[in-house]
């Protein structure tokens, strides 16, 4: 039997259209845990960016076929995502409040002591990155917890590259003034 896991997202798009509706869950497995932490990036809510993720999946299933395999899937699917939570927050209004989504990504493994210095310093790090403006938190999270490019940035987002990259270097700088100011050493 062939690895599911290691099938590229083309492959699992194509076996979703011909009818294999199950194969769908691949691609949920694939980007779920990285798409809470971008919508949670701009909604600050960890259970409303755990439904809008869930929402996500939804309308990247129902509108499958309008996918253009010309363009990478990912940058596809976090432009729903985008889309998916300014909607909310434009239908929102309250001001998203500050939650904590560490014990969805905590590790078993190590140590006591070194799980909780390793908690301890993701939590600093996550509340230096609520505390910058979503334009910044946004393109940090698209890019370092979630790999993509500065073309794929750009797409997603609609900005111009060199935008993207002014925007991360901002967004760099005053995360690691952040950090110092809070003595993350981690």
């Amino acid at each position: 039997m062939k690895m599911m896991s290691h099938r590229d997202d083309e492959e699992i798009i194509n076996q979703c259209l011909a009818g294999d509706k199950e194969v769908f869950s691949l691609l949920v497995d694939r980007y779920k845990k990285p798409m809470v932490m971008y919508i949670y990036g701009m909604v600050k809510n960890y259970e409303e960016a755990n439904d809008l993720t869930q929402e996500t999946f939804i309308k990247v299933y129902k509108n499958l076929w309008k996918y253009n395999s010309q363009h990478k899937f990912s940058s596809w699917l976090y432009q729903i995502a985008k889309n998916t939570a300014l909607d909310f927050l434009r239908k929102s209004k309250e001001i998203p409040t500050e939650q904590s989504f560490l014990s969805e990504f905590e590790s078993d493994r190590g140590n006591p002591e070194e799980t909780a210095y390793r908690d301890e310093t993701r939590s600093e790090i996550i509340k230096a990155m609520d505390a910058l403006p979503s334009h910044l938190r946004a393109i940090l999270a698209l890019h370092h917890l979630n790999g993509l490019s500065y073309a794929e940035i750009s797409k997603t987002l609609g900005l111009p590259n060199h935008t993207v990259k002014n925007r991360l270097f901002q967004a760099r700088k005053k995360l690691k003034e952040k950090l110092v100011r809070m003595e993350v050493t981690g």
